[in-house]
């Protein structure tokens, strides 16, 4: 892994230093994309949520960034933590969960503000979704797997009988609002990311990482007559469609470890 890292790490220096005659042009993409996109709120519903039967439920904590957050939609019933819950209904069993998380911030900005909200209680499984703020500030692959491990050590201590689920990368590269130079550069560097932390679940115990690239074309081809667009709230965020499709890979897998 280690050179694997190395090739990642030169890979990005080399892909600045080539970008440099557009980088004028991302940025100013950038900006003017940031402008138009409305600015949605978190869901605020059901922030500590339960569904299920009670007894011996299992108890979740929600940590991360706007896809966590529920930005594009009002409940989180309709977001990630419902449809994890739907899915253990389903097996008559039960869940309860609180989310902790903040739209824009960085994995350095979860460390920095919210651990310290971090509830106290008892968790059995412990839901990390990060990387999209990380990609759009050009975070460095090494400074990303820094923060990302020290964020992970972190809620391990906090939780150390829980199980971690980090979550798959945000589809940056299908963004329907990003024009095709910004989803073709921006996309890359998610992937960089992507790759950067794949050897987690070896790192640490406790922990799987939905590490497979997400394919929203494959999504649209499954879907009966939709289009890219209808996964997206404002071309950026989840639509309540992809929430729940985000919920059900992380469920499945946590499922499988609970």
């Amino acid at each position: 892994m280690q050179l694997k890292l190395i090739a990642i790490y030169v890979g990005f220096v080399l892909r600045l230093i080539l970008c440099i005659p557009v980088l004028p042009v991302i940025y100013l993409l950038g900006k003017k994309i940031k402008g138009e996109v409305p600015d949605l709120p978190e869901a605020s519903q059901h922030l500590i949520g339960q569904l299920g039967p009670s007894e011996n439920s299992t108890h979740v904590i929600l940590v991360g960034e706007s896809s966590i957050a529920g930005v594009g939609i009002t409940d989180h019933l309709e977001g990630i933590p419902g449809s994890i819950g739907k899915m253990y209904q389903q097996q008559n069993r039960g869940i309860n969960w609180q989310v902790v998380a903040r739209s824009g911030y960085k994995a350095i900005d979860v460390i920095e503000q919210l651990i310290p909200k971090l509830p106290d209680s008892k968790a059995d499984i412990v839901v990390l979704g990060l990387g999209g703020n990380d990609t759009f500030q050009m975070t460095p692959p090494w400074i990303w797997r820094r923060d990302m491990k020290q964020l992970v050590g972190i809620l391990q201590e906090h939780y150390p009988k829980a199980h971690m689920v980090v979550s798959a990368m945000p589809p940056v590269a299908d963004f329907p609002v990003f024009p095709w130079v910004l989803r073709k550069f921006m996309g890359g560097h998610t992937n960089m990311l992507r790759l950067t932390i794949q050897d987690f679940p070896q790192c640490f115990s406790n922990l799987s990482y939905l590490g497979q690239k997400v394919e929203m074309q494959e999504w649209v081809a499954k879907s009966k007559g939709l289009s890219l667009a209808d996964f997206f709230s404002d071309g950026v965020h989840p639509s309540a469609l992809t929430y729940q499709l985000i919920g059900e890979a992380i469920g499945q897998e946590m499922i499988t470890k609970r």
